[in-house]
């Protein structure tokens, strides 16, 4: 499961929610539609799960690289390398895939927006 999401993720993250066909999952995650179906109630069910794993991820690593700083700046410092490596550091310069969701579906989309829910210390299972 977590192949096919992590492989989900990068579809998405490349093309955006809207632009990713099931073709495009199907090759990504070299699944059959029904495969995905089965997995998955549907292309949205599919991308709130892949966008919680990428948001659990970065969290994640957010916190053990803050947590385990000597100073405050050296949380930062750590943090930003983190984010770098995540949202720049790619073969396809993609931004941040919470950044182009927030802004592809967060308007119109509570599912997503809940995934966003700041009083939370960690990204709900959306």
């Amino acid at each position: 499961m977590d192949e096919a999401l992590d492989a989900a993720i990068g579809m998405f993250w490349t093309k955006g929610y809207k632009a990713t066909s099931m073709a495009d999952l199907m090759e990504a995650t070299g699944l059959h539609k029904g495969s995905i179906y089965k997995a998955f109630d549907d292309k949205h069910d599919l991308f709130v799960k892949s966008l919680t794993r990428y948001l659990q991820e970065g969290y994640r690593q957010t916190h053990a690289a803050l947590s385990n700083a000597d100073t405050p700046l050296d949380g930062l410092r750590a943090w930003l390398h983190i984010f770098a490596l995540m949202c720049c550091d790619q073969p396809v310069q993609r931004g941040c895939l919470a950044m182009n969701t927030a802004v592809e579906l967060g308007p119109h989309d509570p599912e997503i927006r809940r995934c966003y829910n700041a009083t939370t210390p960690a990204p709900p299972d959306c």
